[in-house]
């Protein structure tokens, strides 16, 4: 008796962690509308997202902290996605360094697909404000501090409705994020 008690214990307890890992994929609120330049130095804007599914990440080019890892959860993320539906979209905070030569050649470094992996700057208040809108944290360097940012990666569908919030350091997290990005493109 004892013994069953323990193990229907155990049960709902394994079954409400799985719980807590999926999310509803309700809107959570709209993306901000914006306009940058890519790697290409062409200009990108969120219009070209519509219809699509889009990952959205804050990073710079010289970040030898969580930008690296962040870089690998992206690849495998495109890898495990191949599907034209589903965007990266890697938002500078660093514009001053990371110009359209500096994003083209880190994204060459990432084997990102250019159709489905873009890399934008723009003006640091214009980077500004997509994070501010995307509600991501950011904080540009000054004489005292190091740049600043979320490392959080948004999942955002095809009318600019962001739909989850996910970590790049959880297995877990990334593996819902997969599972849910194609969900809302609807593979």
């Amino acid at each position: 008796m004892q013994k069953s008690l323990i193990i229907l214990l155990l049960s709902l307890v394994l079954t409400s962690c799985d719980k807590d890992q999926t999310q509803s994929l309700d809107p959570l609120w709209s993306s901000p509308r914006f306009n940058l330049t890519d790697q290409d130095g062409r200009s990108f804007s969120s219009e070209q997202l519509k219809g699509k599914t889009w990952i959205a990440t804050l990073f710079f080019t010289t970040c030898d902290g969580p930008c690296p890892m962040m870089a690998i959860r992206l690849r495998e993320i495109q890898q495990a996605l191949n599907d034209p539906r589903v965007m990266l979209v890697s938002i500078s905070c660093d514009p001053e360094r990371d110009t359209p030569e500096q994003l083209k050649k880190y994204a060459v470094a990432q084997n990102a697909d250019p159709a489905r992996w873009v890399f934008l700057t723009g003006k640091l208040s214009e980077v500004q404000n997509l994070a501010t809108g995307l509600k991501l944290g950011f904080e540009p360097k000054t004489a005292g501090a190091p740049i600043d940012h979320s490392t959080k990666f948004l999942l955002i569908d095809g009318s600019g409705q962001v739909r989850g919030i996910y970590t790049h350091d959880e297995e877990g997290s990334i593996t819902q994020l997969k599972a849910d990005a194609a969900k809302l493109a609807g593979t």
